[in-house]
């Protein structure tokens, strides 16, 4: 909806009214975002998702409200939280396992049991990159706060940090003996936690991939997550506990029991007050962090729970199943005592004398609820006093001098009471002008210009001998006044305050700009000037390694050989000429199991080329760098550049990125790719063995299948005999 006063537009957001800008039209609409609240307890499941058709392994949350969920079905589906109804689908492939979004809702993230990770762009559902890297199932995923930076765990024991803009591996964590399957990264930045069925949790540093910490859960780790203000990490394992530790020391805080079965997910809630988890024994359970008390359990899947996460605004719980469902509950209690109280509230005008207390007792009581109490005061009056006690966020609201005041720091809260406050002003300068001294509008317009007059004087006729003059930059009411002359000059000098702040705001804001360029000549210089010796020797090896072909160049695999032997073929052929009641099936199933196994063959000796080629050209590519270091003697040249550059931050990454091919050709996987190729090299592209067992077993399914003909033809002969009477047995 488009509004031509103010200018805003307005649109529904997840059932909610927002503008695209803030003005003052936002008091209303968050008093009109209260009107469908009902009574619900915490806990009650509010909406069921379906759709899917096997295991819902993922379930997560955008900042709009948009639910999504990733399936063994190997679909994504977003869905509409308010409606229940699927927006878009969009197809991975496989057995997903895990699925992502990041904080700003424009990128979604999956992984399965293809080995890739795909990101999709979540508004059209487009997919926009592969992430290859991993040599087994990707099982969990974590986007950083700032979108920029994705993690991802898998069954090949590994953890990898991804660039989502370019889509390149950073860095990959090697250290866990089992697979890695949970992972989360904290609110900085600067850390990343891993978790593992090899029982341990471990911290490493995201720029450098330094592994710092690492805790012993005591039995499988299966999920990890880390509070919002990133001082707990959280461990659920597979035999149903959850454990929280002190991410600054890597000491065990507390321990949760409740869950008898495998815990496969965690979720802080946005305030970091609670913690919800999702375990096999078909609950989600929701836990108090400060005291580590169960709160409440969610019952209603008849399955694992395999997937839970928090709403971005906290009032909401999606959980994923292998029932096939995903579910949306409620996080909050809005008692009926309570919106019965806000209800008769604002049903009927406020009288000048009345005293009003609003107290939560056992109900939430959120921003929105004080939104639609001071826009009904806004309408009908104010009361003589009030006093609202809010549980989101914990606060207290009051009225002072007509004017609404707060004791919390919450920034929404602030925004809805400066609302309210400008609203008031303008109330009263409009009722204040709209009588005899409407000449006051000129203090508005003083305030708001960029020159102040040297010296103003606005005399009244009402109230007599009251006076509105300037001095020092500033509005002063002088002789009797009331409130509304308050009301003027109070509003005409916060303008006056808020031009020159702006202006010394702006001032400020150009000497940073200068001591920043300053700031960048300097470091500039300062790089110019500090050799990073190490740091060289490794880039300059790096650039030899370039186009190496262990780093371009993939080695194929052959499948093992598990075809059947001729011999034993021949063997039960002469087993089922023996049995004439079932020897025509029995040669049937020797025949398809021939051509089979002369398929496999060729496949097998198609493989054994490619591999041979592959690995030629490896072994034979490889001659061209022979000049170069052991692997021994390169690894030293890694750590020396990166113990050289590490006091570095601000420098390190650059640096680091100049010699990451080094980095990558000592990987664990390049050295098994040398071996494997060396191995087939030797063994040649011989594979006469396998053209032989291929006309052995040819000339066997052309054999039996004469022999088939001939049961067919002496069987014809005995139905016909004995159709004579003249067959004896």
């Amino acid at each position: 909806m488009e509004l031509t006063e103010p200018a805003v537009t307005v649109t529904m957001v997840d059932g909610r009214l927002e503008a695209d800008h803030e003005n003052r039209v936002e008091l209303a609409l968050e008093a009109w975002n209260t009107r469908s609240m009902k009574p619900m307890e915490a806990g009650e499941c509010v909406r069921t998702l379906t759709g899917h058709e096997y295991v819902v392994h993922g379930a997560t949350a955008t900042s709009d409200g948009t639910i999504i969920t990733s399936s063994d079905d190997g679909t994504i589906k977003l869905w509409d939280s308010a409606t229940g109804q699927c927006i878009r689908t969009m197809t991975h492939g496989g057995q997903l396992l895990c699925v992502a979004v990041s904080p700003d809702g424009a990128t979604i993230a999956s992984g399965g049991d293809d080995i890739s990770i795909k990101l999709w762009d979540a508004a059209t559902g487009r997919q926009t990159q592969t992430l290859s890297g991993h040599d087994n199932s990707a099982r969990c995923l974590a986007f950083s706060s700032d979108g920029r930076t994705l993690v991802s765990g898998s069954y090949d024991k590994t953890a990898k940090v991804w660039d989502v803009e370019t889509g390149q591996c950073r860095l990959i964590f090697t250290g866990h003996s089992r697979e890695v399957i949970g992972v989360a990264i904290s609110p900085d930045g600067s850390t990343i936690c891993t978790g593992s069925w090899d029982s341990k949790v471990k911290q490493w540093i995201a720029t450098t991939g330094e592994c710092i910490r690492t805790m012993d859960h005591g039995s499988g780790v299966i999920t990890i997550a880390v509070s919002p203000d990133g001082a707990i990490i959280a461990s659920g394992d597979n035999v149903g506990s959850i454990k929280f530790w002190d991410s600054a020391t890597g000491e065990l805080t507390r321990t949760l029991i409740g869950h008898t079965d495998i815990v496969w997910s965690l979720a802080f809630s946005p305030d970091g007050r609670t913690l919800v988890s999702g375990a096999g024994d078909n609950t989600i359970m929701q836990w108090d962090v400060a005291t580590g008390a169960l709160i409440r359990t969610f019952s209603g899947h008849n399955h694992t729970v395999d997937g839970v996460a928090f709403s971005r605004d906290g009032t909401t719980i999606v959980s994923g199943s292998s029932d096939t469902t995903a579910k949306v509950w409620s996080a909050l209690t809005r008692t009926p005592q309570f919106l019965a109280t806000v209800n008769q509230l604002c049903s009927s005008p406020v009288t000048p004398d009345a005293d009003i207390t609003v107290d939560p007792d056992d109900s939430e009581v959120l921003i929105s609820d004080t939104a639609r109490i001071l826009l009904h005061f806004l309408a009908t009056g104010l009361p003589r006093s009030f006093t609202m006690t809010l549980t989101r966020p914990a606060a207290r609201v009051w009225l002072e001098d007509k004017f609404a005041k707060i004791d919390s720091k919450d920034a929404e809260l602030a925004k809805l009471i400066k609302l309210f406050n400008e609203c008031r002003c303008d109330q009263i300068v409009t009722d204040f002008c709209s009588g005899a001294v409407s000449t006051l509008q000129v203090a508005s317009r003083v305030a708001s210009s960029q020159v102040a007059p040297r010296d103003l004087r606005i005399a009244m006729a009402d109230p007599i001998s009251s006076m509105i003059r300037m001095a020092g930059g500033l509005f002063v009411a002088e002789g009797p006044h009331n409130d509304a002359v308050d009301a003027i000059t109070s509003l005409a000098n916060c303008n006056a305050r808020l031009r020159v702040e702006l202006s010394e705001a702006s001032t400020e804001l150009s000497w940073a700009r200068t001591k920043l360029s300053d700031a960048r000549t300097t470091i500039s210089s300062l790089q110019a000037m500090v050799t990073f010796a190490a740091a060289d020797q490794a880039a300059g090896l790096s650039a030899t390694l370039e186009g190496h072909p262990l780093l371009s160049v993939a080695m194929p695999t052959p499948d093992t050989d598990d075809t059947p032997s001729p011999a034993g073929l021949i063997s039960r052929l002469g087993q089922a000429r023996r049995h004439p009641e079932t020897r025509i099936i029995e040669y049937e199933a020797v025949i398809a199991q021939a051509r089979a196994g002369v398929e496999a063959l060729e496949a097998r000796i198609a493989a054994v080329s490619a591999a041979y080629q592959a690995a030629s050209a490896i072994v034979d590519g490889a001659a061209a760098f022979e000049s170069l270091p052991s692997l021994d003697e390169m690894a030293r040249m890694l750590e020396a550049a990166d113990n050289e550059v590490v006091d570095f931050p601000t420098l390190a990454p650059e640096l680091q990125a100049r010699y990451a091919t080094l980095r990558a050709f000592l990987q664990p996987a390049v050295r098994v790719t040398w071996q494997c190729a060396l191995s087939r090299k030797e063994l040649g592209e011989d594979t006469s063995a396998e053209e032989r067992t291929i006309r052995q077993l040819t000339g066997l399914a052309a054999e039996a299948e004469v022999h088939l003909a001939g049961f067919a033809e002496a069987d014809a002969i005995t139905a016909q005999l004995r159709s004579l009477g003249d067959y004896q047995t």
